[in-house]
């Protein structure tokens, strides 16, 4: 090899497409921890980690679960302002995204893969509220009064 060739290290571009730290903070945003879950079992399953997509899952809804029992019991919750919480857990899932995946998404975006659009992670946060809405509905129906 000549010394003076630089070496080229190769990524394999992935055919599927993956979520942006932007794309998670959008949805996450929009949607909770739940949806921070699927954006990141997601780009797990796409980087071909399936055991982390898991835990992704696993974690994720731990998060939920124990944040609206949180709430529940929180007193004077409805003193602190509506926006303040949803910034909190999508700094959490932007950093989480970063520290972990950020590499591999530097990586597959450099390499030409495509990432979805902020537009489908603000829908994907929406459908998030929707599911997260019906399982609380769902639990309330069955607890006593």
């Amino acid at each position: 090899m000549d010394p003076n060739e630089k070496s080229i290290i190769e990524v394999p571009v992935l055919t599927s497409k993956i979520y942006s730290e932007k794309a998670v903070w959008t949805g996450v945003f929009l949607g909770g921890p739940l949806v921070a879950g699927y954006f990141i079992a997601e780009n797990y399953k796409s980087f071909g980690q399936k055991d982390k997509a898991i835990w992704a899952w696993v974690i994720s809804g731990s998060i939920t679960v124990m944040l609206f029992v949180g709430l529940f019991f929180a007193p004077d919750i409805e003193k602190v302002p509506r926006y303040v919480i949803p910034i909190i857990l999508s700094g959490i899932a932007y950093w989480m995204t970063q520290y972990y995946q950020g590499n591999q998404i530097k990586a597959h975006v450099n390499a030409g893969g495509a990432v979805y659009s902020r537009w489908r992670a603000a829908l994907v946060g929406v459908i998030g509220v929707v599911v997260t809405l019906a399982i609380l509905f769902g639990v309330a129906l069955f607890l006593p009064d």
